[in-house]
């Protein structure tokens, strides 16, 4: 699926912010499992 969004200055901080949401919401996705890990 193509995006004229994407070739804009807006398009593209929002396609940065989702990429840094996802990277942070995979960190703690990790490190909550880590945690849970622990406590067994």
């Amino acid at each position: 699926m193509k995006t004229s969004m994407a070739r804009t200055p807006l398009g593209k901080a929002l396609a940065k912010a989702r990429i840094d949401l996802d990277e942070s919401l995979a960190d703690m996705a990790a490190k909550l499992s880590i945690s849970l890990r622990g406590r067994d």
